[in-house]
């Protein structure tokens, strides 16, 4: 099994496809990497070329004038009119900055 694993993993096949072939829980297939790999480093190198994802959210930004916080909400939360400071609770003092835009890599 262990050379079927290396095999695989060497070949760039998805962990979770390696343990659906294999026959083991996908958890089970990362814990017998991780031994084949402190057992022999150099036979199981990391994989860098995992493919990258990005999720971007719009963004408004306020500014809460009595705690002197800088704050964002998703512009998919509509009803803005209902924002107040996470700190003090409150929204007199609340300023809006501008629209702004967050990404995640993943």
């Amino acid at each position: 099994m262990k050379e079927l694993i290396h095999e695989l993993f060497v070949k760039g096949v998805p962990t979770h496809k390696i343990a659906s072939e294999v026959g083991i829980k996908h958890n089970a297939l990362k814990m017998r990497i991780s031994r084949y790999r402190k057992a022999d480093p150099r036979n199981w190198k990391y994989r860098n070329d995992y493919p990258q994802r990005t999720i971007a959210s719009k963004m408004k930004v306020y500014e809460c004038e009595d705690c002197c916080l800088t704050f964002a909400i998703e512009t998919a939360f509509k009803d803005h009119a209902d924002a107040c400071c996470p700190i003090c609770w409150s929204n007199d003092q609340m300023r809006f900055v501008g629209d702004s835009q967050i990404n995640i890599k993943i």
